[in-house]
């Protein structure tokens, strides 16, 4: 603090008016010694208890920025800002019950606080209370139409709710407030790359950039979107230019690793990993990619364990319903109860099905949690194995595992993958059932999938995307074969093209679940498919098996070759390069002519 000091001994009203200037001016150790004085002189000058713990704050010095708060709501409890800056600090401090109250207190205050309305909106949508986060955010608004963090804030709420058309007029309004408002248009682009509309989201991104060249978030954003239009170099750039900007951005580094693993740069993608695990070593996001890195190049011993960060990840958010259950990691099993927890997809699920019986090898009472479709299926695992569906509770158990940490606790590497085939059956009365309902064969059967779920994230880019239409298998539908749809379900499109290939019946309406899919597998010659969920149930039965692969694929299936280990019966057909379909079903066309002497050109 600068004072005169032949001065007479200037008043405290002017040493605090000193203080604002000092903070105004940026001298802010300056500003919080000034505030300091003056509360130590005269305790009823609330403005500076509330600077001074604002300072605080920025200080991070967060439990004495708090007892400066609560000294100013003591001295006047009346003031509105007190307690809304209380509950900021608050929420800071993940104190969330308290921030509450504290914003409620403040909008009791002063029922149009539009700062506080939108802080106890935040508040509510991290809570995952967000109808009552939206009708704070319509009420910030209400009390303050031009009030642009609110109708951002809005617009980010209704966007993660999906309700895409809402969202977007919220970004619309809070641009009319502010043309020049970057971080706008940023939420704004990535909006509109969630609705595929490309061309928009690119020069909203470029806009945001143009307004601010040094908005990290944009360049990042703008990387993400060139990469779903495999614009490779445009992406590595961006990412390069958020990372020039930003040298500590983790995020940036791991989006930059996931497009160079795409990509088959292998090492630049585990620099970039390692990179921002040291910049953030808690940071799930990198680790789950590091882990499917060293899992796809062979490192088991090493990607196992890094898997496990998947569930501190985006893509598995949330914790299990029965974390309070000892998680088993290996320990011996002899005479303990293990329940082993499904994950998101149905092919994971069956994928992983085979470490049932090795858990139960090792002395284990097994009861196995699955999805509804996969329950009568996983009946036939054999063992003493109990399959209980998800969703119905859980009894009491020794351990739980998670069905992909399998071959975490059992030491999986590549070389001793489970293999024994096949590990699940029939149920007899369903294979009856198809038996009968397909008759005898007249040509050799071939089952077909040329399409997964929709909305997968890895189908917005050719590099991963894993499925393709109807129409572009029109040059094996040529050939002599009996063809079959295993599709429970066939995307509007496709059903469209059905009408044009007599040779391909659907079963549309008679798949009620997996055991279906199975016994329809059964009587199935070839099954040739896209990676779903059929291809690795066909691969569980120890079906004939061929595998149509996208440029980029994960660990189950390896970098490259024609085998995997996961399936060492199946073979791969891969493209060669990022979104080639025509060749991949070009070279499947040749090997099925081969396979069963067929003299027959593709057309």
């Amino acid at each position: 603090m600068v004072m005169n000091r032949e001065s007479a001994q200037p008043s405290l009203g002017a040493i605090f008016q000193q203080a604002i200037a000092l903070h105004q001016a940026g001298r802010l150790p300056d500003a919080l010694e000034a505030y300091q004085h003056v509360i130590g002189h005269i305790r009823q000058y609330v403005e500076a208890f509330l600077n001074a713990g604002s300072l605080l704050e920025r200080f991070g010095q967060l439990a004495e920025a708090l007892q400066n708060y609560d000294a100013a709501i003591a001295l006047q409890p009346a003031i509105p800002d007190s307690h809304c800056l209380r509950g900021n600090l608050l929420f800071r401090l993940h104190r969330f019950d308290e921030a509450l109250a504290a914003y409620e207190r403040a909008i009791s205050l002063c029922p149009g606080f539009p700062e506080a309305l939108l802080n106890r909106g935040l508040l509510l949508a991290h809570l995952g209370r967000v109808d009552e986060a939206l009708s704070s955010y319509t009420r910030a608004i209400e009390s303050k139409p031009d009030y642009l963090g609110a109708h951002l804030n809005r617009g980010q709420l209704l966007k993660e709710l999906r309700r895409f058309d809402e969202a977007l007029a919220s970004y619309e309004q809070a641009l009319r407030i502010d043309p020049n408002a970057a971080d706008v248009h940023n939420n704004r682009g990535i909006l509109l790359g969630e609705l595929r509309q490309h061309e928009a989201a690119l020069a909203s991104y470029r806009q945001a950039i143009a307004l601010r060249p040094d908005h990290g978030d944009a360049h990042l954003n703008l990387g993400v979107l060139f990469a779903e239009l495999d614009q490779v170099d445009e992406a590595l750039a961006s990412y390069d230019r958020a990372l020039a900007i930003r040298p500590d951005y983790p995020m940036a580094l791991n989006n930059k690793a996931i497009l160079l693993k795409e990509c088959g740069r292998f090492a630049e993608a585990q620099a970039c990993c390692e990179r921002a695990l040291r910049l953030q070593p808690d940071f799930a996001e990198a680790q789950y990619t590091r882990a499917e890195l060293l899992l796809l190049t062979g490192d088991y011993a090493r990607g196992w364990p890094l898997f496990e960060a998947r569930w501190q990840s985006r893509y598995r958010p949330g914790t299990s319903p029965l974390a309070a259950t000892p998680l088993w990691t290996g320990e011996p099993l002899a005479g303990k109860t293990l329940l082993i927890e499904p994950e998101v997809g149905f092919g994971d699920q069956i994928m992983f099905a085979r470490y049932a019986r090795l858990a139960e090898q090792q002395g284990a009472r097994v009861l196995l949690l699955a999805s509804a479709p996969l329950c009568e299926l996983f009946t036939t695992l054999g063992g003493a194995i109990t399959v209980l569906e998800d969703g119905h509770g859980a009894p009491l158990v020794d351990f739980r595992c998670p069905i992909m940490s399998l071959p975490h606790a059992l030491r999986t590497m590549p070389d001793r993958v489970p293999a024994v085939f096949p590990y699940l059956g029939v149920p007899a009365a369903r294979r009856a059932l198809w038996r009968g309902r397909l008759g005898a064969a007249r040509a050799p059967r071939i089952g077909l999938v040329w399409s997964g779920a929709a909305d997968r994230y890895q189908d917005r880019n050719p590099r991963t995307a894993r499925s393709l239409s109807l129409a572009a298998l029109a040059p094996l539908l040529c050939l002599p074969f009996a063809f079959h749809a295993l599709h429970k379900e066939i995307a509007p499109g496709d059903a469209e093209t059905l009408a044009a290939f007599p040779a391909l019946t659907s079963h549309v309406g008679e798949l009620s679940d997996f055991a279906d899919t199975a016994a329809l597998i059964a009587e199935i010659d070839l099954v040739i498919a896209v990676d779903t969920a059929v291809a690795h149930l066909a691969g569980a039965l120890g079906k004939p098996l061929w595998v149509m692969l996208p440029w980029a694929t994960d660990y189950r299936w390896q970098a490259s070759g024609e085998t995997t280990p996961w399936y060492p019966a199946a073979r791969l057909f891969r493209q060669s390069r990022a979104g080639d379909w025509e060749g991949v079903v070009e070279r499947v066309g040749e090997a099925l002519a081969d396979e069963f002497g067929v003299n027959a050109r593709l057309r």
